[in-house]
């Protein structure tokens, strides 16, 4: 905390005015994607077990609601749901802490990306390709118990500082059972979701450690581990050295 309030700048993902356009833009953003559905909806491109499943696990309304907008929506709602299933809050999460500690002191927290960006990041892909994703979520909490000793495990890694069981949870092998199509999308998902975004902080970076004084960043833990993180990216760049 203390190097925080003391630092000379705060990066997060988004900036301070950054997350209230992002707030601002949501009906927005929420209206485009029932316009690109075209008119699909999900209980008719989703075999009937699992819509009934959805319908058990969350409520026949959750589910009439997200049923016109593009898979992705739906997919962000199961993705979170295991850990709200344990207990865990949004709340309490690293984002807005450090946010509100900022506005608490009045200082400014400046952004690692945009909206565009992270809005790009949140509907990526096709809706097909999308439905994968979706599909692929319903999998994993299809058994549900096992879904929240997963994430328990994971929120455990991070308290204990174990980077590589945290490495191994975010970056397993793919199942053998994943389709080609849905490998591909995960590549792709992942090089737009991470990759690429990592190599853009690591510029971001260079340039405040070209600049002087000191920064404060927090943002996710999985783009400062594995062989492709900001860090990496910098040690390619000849400008961080990794012992």
């Amino acid at each position: 905390i203390n190097a925080f309030k003391e630092s000379d700048r705060i990066f997060g993902e988004l900036s301070t005015e950054g997350n209230k356009e992002l707030t601002d833009r949501m009906p927005e953003v929420y209206n485009e994607s029932i316009t690109r559905a075209n008119g699909r909806i999900l209980s008719d491109n989703l075999p009937e077990e699992d819509v009934l499943f959805i319908k058990q696990l969350f409520g026949e309304d959750l589910f009439n609601y997200c049923n016109c907008f593009e898979p992705w929506f739906l997919t962000t709602i199961l993705d979170t749901a295991v850990y709200t299933l344990n207990g865990f809050s949004t709340e309490y999460g690293i984002d807005p802490y450090f946010n509100r500690l900022a506005s608490s002191i009045e200082k400014n927290v400046e952004g690692l990306d945009t909206v565009d960006c992270q809005i790009e990041a949140l509907s990526f892909g096709t809706y097909d390709q999308q439905l994968l994703s979706l599909s692929a979520a319903i999998k994993n909490l299809s058994n549900l118990e096992q879904a929240k000793q997963d994430a328990l495990e994971f929120y455990q890694a991070y308290l204990d500082g174990n980077v590589d069981k945290l490495i191994s949870i975010s970056f397993e092998e793919q199942d053998e059972s994943v389709s080609d199509a849905e490998k591909e999308y995960n590549n792709l998902y992942t090089q737009k979701l991470i990759l690429d975004r990592n190599e853009k902080w690591a510029h971001t970076f260079e340039d405040l450690l070209e600049e002087g004084g000191t920064t404060f960043v927090f943002a996710g833990t999985i783009h400062f581990i594995g062989d492709e993180s900001v860090f990496k990216y910098m040690e390619k760049n000849g400008t961080l050295e990794i012992k």
